[in-house]
């Protein structure tokens, strides 16, 4: 038999870079952070990981405390599951988040060198 082109090197196509395994863990243990500050209505540390642009939209930690408090987001301060982590790019990933019947999109991104959320989206 001939040996295959290129020396017989064959990568999986399916698995990501490394990189991008990195980032989704990173994008991810932000995300878990947040779920976790929200649970215990530690609403400083939930604002800190968020986005300056966020930040900034949200005001403070007590509106950010109005705003999960409200129907659409309640469910994430009584508990959130982290169900997949999507890297878009270098500078942007989306960590889908289940918590009781709703499902969530954080929208993370890469900022001063960390993962920050920029927004969660009410998926359902």
């Amino acid at each position: 038999g001939m040996p295959a082109a290129g020396g017989g090197v064959t990568r999986a196509p399916a698995a990501p870079p490394p990189e991008d395994a990195a980032a989704a863990a990173a994008a991810r243990a932000v995300a878990e952070a947040q779920l976790e500050a929200l649970r215990a209505e530690d609403f400083d540390a939930a604002f800190a990981l968020c986005s300056p642009k966020n930040r900034e939209r949200l005001s403070s930690p007590a509106k950010f405390r109005e705003i999960c408090g409200g129907a659409s987001f309640a469910a994430l301060l009584t508990g959130g599951e982290v169900s997949r982590t999507d890297v878009v790019s270098a500078s942007a990933a989306t960590v889908a988040v289940a918590a009781g019947d709703k499902r969530f999109l954080f929208d993370l991104a890469f900022e001063g060198g960390a993962w920050r959320t920029d927004g969660v989206r009410v998926v359902c």
